[in-house]
C-alpha cells in the first residue's frame, strides 16, 4: 500500500500501518511482527513491534517459510528426500544436473543445513 505526505509517496505493509496507527511513536529500530505467523492476520492484537531478531524468531517458531512454505522455494518435499536417497550412489554434481539446482543447494539438502525439518 502507498502512504503520501509532502515530502513524497513511499510503501508500507499494512501490518506497519495498523500498527502504526495505534502507537504514539515508531520505536526506533522495531519491525512489526505477526504473533500468529499469518500474514493475512493484520488485526491489532496480533501485531506488536519487536526487534528483527524476534520476528526472525516468530518465523521459526510457526514455520512460516520452511520448505514448500517458502515462496521462493524451488523443491518440494518428496524431491528434497530423492536427493537425500540418492546421495548414496551420486555425486553432488551429478545431483545437481538431475534437479537443476546448485551443488551448494545439494550439499546443504544432504548435510541438513537446509529443509532440515524433513526426515
Amino acid at each position: 500500500m502507498s502512504v503520501h505526505n509532502e515530502t513524497g509517496k513511499r510503501r508500507e505493509p499494512i501490518h506497519r500501518l495498523v500498527l502504526m496507527s495505534f502507537s504514539l511513536s515508531i520505536p526506533t529500530g522495531k519491525v512489526a511482527r505477526h504473533l500468529d505467523g499469518n500474514k493475512d492476520n493484520n488485526g491489532i492484537g496480533n501485531l506488536m513491534w519487536g526487534t528483527p531478531a524476534e520476528n526472525s524468531s516468530d518465523t521459526a517458531k510457526h514455520g512460516s517459510l520452511k520448505g514448500e512454505k517458502n515462496p521462493s522455494a524451488k523443491l518440494s518435499r518428496e524431491i528434497v528426500m530423492r536427493i537425500r536417497e540418492a546421495k548414496t550412489t551420486k555425486s553432488y554434481k551429478a545431483l545437481s544436473d538431475e534437479f537443476g539446482v546448485s551443488k551448494f543447494c545439494v550439499f546443504a539438502i544432504c548435510t541438513r543445513k537446509t529443509w532440515s525439518h524433513i526426515d
